[in-house]
């Protein structure tokens, strides 16, 4: 070797952990243990993990591996602190840390479930349940890696839940997101005390509403509701469950019964509300004279008495929505399908689709892992919400105001109102296996409002839509409409026995829903 060739500067043979993983050049030197510029101006730990070496190799574990996975445990921590403010004991998770014995870790909570992408297609693969590409199987989607901006905003993990008096959702492009990230950076820098933007957006909010409230005159109270008969609304709640909830199912009957025994209607405006409309949408289903409006013996109007006095849409746009709102909609827009104003039903679903992602209730993370009664009737108000928006749609020659990749929530569980709760938890939720499920019957007309949603987009789209999606050239009409007839063949072939058409079909409500779909 020549002097000038020995004056050069010697190669690090090895980089530190930090400057490997950011897969930039290492000046430090791991026999003098003196740190790289990389780590010294991050304030890092410049560590070094002992190379692979060739041959056979006892264990892949080392040491300086080991070393990492504390160093990022630790980080680990320090987020779950910020995440969880009361933080979280060794006793709480019963972690035994015996080095003779590999440690045990008992959480009671569940692990979240894996998100994955939506592929573009169309048809029962699309949403069966058993389907690999289905949203309850298949790889985390990339849009969810780095999706941690909702932790982030929550006080705590408690708040992922669908409480709108708590959570609001916000997407990773909304501006609370990227003045999150500017804080985050600041604090990283500064050291100064980190501030959540989740706590600044509601003091701020409820500051304004406040002053807002404090600037309008006083108006006065909505009159009490007028609610129907006892025997009349007796009768007209039977009738809803067999004839509407049965297509429509919306709302859980154990659950609506004893809150209507309990007089909440009396005392609650929301499920008032919902009892009203739940009246007037049935009334046309009922010979009673009195659902007919007074003064008039038009029977388009039967139950207009009850529906004129809910403004669904009066309080709901300044505050959070609950789900008695989401109800509202679904059981307004099905009660003006009959009367002379069917036109407002396509906006009044599109409302209640908006209030729907206003608290994320398109989205899965924010139920819980096990089910429960409130969850299942979120999931079940959005999927009436989007059902109603696909046929309304495609029956008005308008676009739906939702797609499928703009929510991943589950699809309603296949299990009958009467076997959701049950005095063993392990056994809700769970249809016996000798009673055909009536449930069934939603998840195959969420199937088939898929495929004509996809017609929507495709064949009756505008021809801007058309290009943008690559329909062009000759005979994609043909192609898609091929598409079409595979994907309601493979619908067809995939409905249960006892919702296959057959006019010898004993039950009614088997009769109600097999007609309904072949229709």
């Amino acid at each position: 070797m020549s002097s000038a060739e020995g004056a050069k500067k010697r190669k690090v043979q090895h980089a530190c952990v930090m400057c490997r993983r950011r897969k930039v050049q290492c000046d430090g030197d791991k026999n003098t243990e003196k740190k790289c510029s990389t780590c010294v101006a991050n304030n890092f730990d410049c560590t070094w993990a002992e190379r692979a070496k060739r041959g056979k190799r006892r264990s892949r574990v080392t040491k300086a591996y080991v070393e990492s996975l504390e160093s990022r445990l630790e980080q680990m921590e320090r987020l779950l602190a910020n995440v969880y403010p009361g933080g979280i004991t060794s006793q709480e998770l019963d972690i035994h840390t015996d080095h003779g014995n590999a440690p045990e870790t008992h959480i009671t909570s569940v692990s979240p479930r894996p998100i994955v992408t939506r592929k573009a297609m169309i048809g029962p693969a699309a949403l069966r349940s058993d389907d690999p590409t289905s949203p309850s199987n298949g790889p985390e989607s990339s849009d969810e890696e780095v999706d941690t901006f909702n932790l982030k905003l929550s006080d705590s993990l408690r708040n992922m839940t669908l409480n709108p008096g708590h959570h609001r959702f916000f997407g990773k492009s909304s501006g609370l997101a990227f003045v999150q990230q500017a804080i985050d950076l600041k604090t990283e820098h500064t050291g100064e005390q980190r501030h959540n933007m989740r706590d600044i957006f509601y003091r701020r909010r409820s500051e304004f509403l406040n002053r807002y409230l404090e600037d309008i005159p006083n108006q006065p109270d909505d009159p009490p509701f007028t609610f129907p008969e006892p025997d009349l609304a007796r009768q007209l709640i039977d009738l809803y469950f067999t004839y509407t909830n049965s297509v429509s199912p919306l709302l859980h009957q154990p659950t609506f019964e004893r809150k209507y025994a309990d007089g909440l209607h009396i005392r609650d405006p929301a499920f008032g509300a919902v009892l009203l409309l739940v009246c007037a949408v049935a009334a046309p289903w009922c010979e009673d004279s009195r659902v007919l409006l007074p003064g008039s013996g038009a029977e388009h109007h039967a139950g207009w008495q009850w529906f004129e006095q809910v403004q669904s849409v009066k309080k709901t746009l300044l505050g959070p929505p609950c789900l008695e709102d989401l109800q509202m909609h679904c059981l307004s827009s099905l009660y003006l399908q009959g009367t002379s104003s069917p036109q407002a039903c396509w906006t009044v679903v599109g409302i209640g689709i908006r209030l729907a992602q206003d608290v994320g209730a398109h989205r899965r993370k924010v139920y819980n892992t096990r089910l429960t009664v409130e969850d299942e009737l979120w999931k079940r108000a959005f999927w009436v919400l989007v059902t109603l928006d696909r046929t309304l749609s495609a029956g008005w020659g308008r676009p739906c105001a939702i797609h499928d990749e703009d929510f991943d929530v589950d699809l309603p569980v296949v299990c009958d109102d009467e076997y959701w709760e049950h005095s063993d938890p392990e056994q809700a939720f769970t249809q016996p296996p000798e009673h055909p499920s009536t449930a069934a019957f939603f998840i195959a007309f969420i199937k088939l409002t898929q495929i004509l949603a996809f017609a929507l987009r495709t064949i009756y789209s505008i021809n801007k839509s058309k290009m943008s999606l690559g329909f062009v050239g000759q005979k994609w009409e043909q192609r898609i409409v091929s598409e079409l007839d595979s994907a309601l063949n493979e619908w067809f072939d995939s409905l249960p026995d006892h919702l296959r058409w057959d006019p010898n079909i004993q039950d009614p409500i088997f009769r109600l829903q097999s007609c309904t779909l072949y229709a």
